[in-house]
């Protein structure tokens, strides 16, 4: 039988093969009924991901707190304040970004009449957060320990392309849609994701200040 670590590593292959448009990720994507259900257990990767990327956030950012003063700015309540409340703010907003992305994929399949390739799709988005959260997991890293602006925009960069590249191709293969219909379709997802992390931010900020 095969266990879940074998099994949540087989599909984040899968999802990488997507990416980079080899076609065997048909086969190696887990995109059968119990397949879609199961990919919600990304979350148990996804999320301890996520927590070490907003604790290390909070970390580097006391050197974004320091900027912002030195330049008589203030900086966010959240930032200054304790990391299990900054923490907390960033896991709810991942979790609702996530959750509020996914009911974008489903609409958009639907307006594209894309609904019989929606399961690859959820699929793969899923199975994609554990990656995606890792690269930016790392970038953050990079800074929190360097302590250098710097450096954040040297790490920036390539921590971006490679999560575009990863959601192009779990897109472009999942929704097997053209070219302009994908980019339609990221472009949304991206909107979701800013809407919803500053949205829950804001609230979170509110709360601490």
């Amino acid at each position: 039988m095969t266990s879940y670590f074998d099994y949540a590593i087989g599909q984040i292959g899968a999802v990488w093969k997507m990416a980079t448009n080899d076609p065997r990720w048909r086969d190696e994507l887990d995109y059968s009924v119990d397949g879609v259900f199961r990919s919600f257990s990304a979350a148990n990767v996804a999320v301890p991901l996520a927590v070490a990327l907003y604790w290390l956030s909070w970390r580097a950012a006391d050197v974004a707190v320091s900027n912002a003063e030195d330049l008589g700015l203030a900086a966010s309540p959240l930032l200054q304040g304790a990391a299990i409340g900054y923490i907390a703010t960033m896991v709810v907003a991942y979790a609702a970004e996530w959750a509020a992305s996914l009911g974008f994929l489903a609409i958009a399949a639907r307006g594209l009449k894309a609904e019989r390739r929606i399961a690859p799709a959820i699929v793969g988005y899923n199975w994609a957060q554990p990656p995606i959260t890792l690269i930016q997991a790392i970038a953050m890293g990079g800074v929190a320990v360097s302590e250098s602006t710097q450096i954040a925009s040297v790490l920036a960069l390539p921590a971006l392309v490679l999560q575009i590249l990863i959601l192009w191709g779990v897109l472009r293969r999942g929704l097997d849609r053209k070219v302009g219909e994908t980019l339609a379709v990221l472009f949304g997802l991206i909107f979701v994701s800013i809407a919803v992390t500053t949205l829950v931010g804001a609230v979170g900020a509110a709360v601490a200040a």
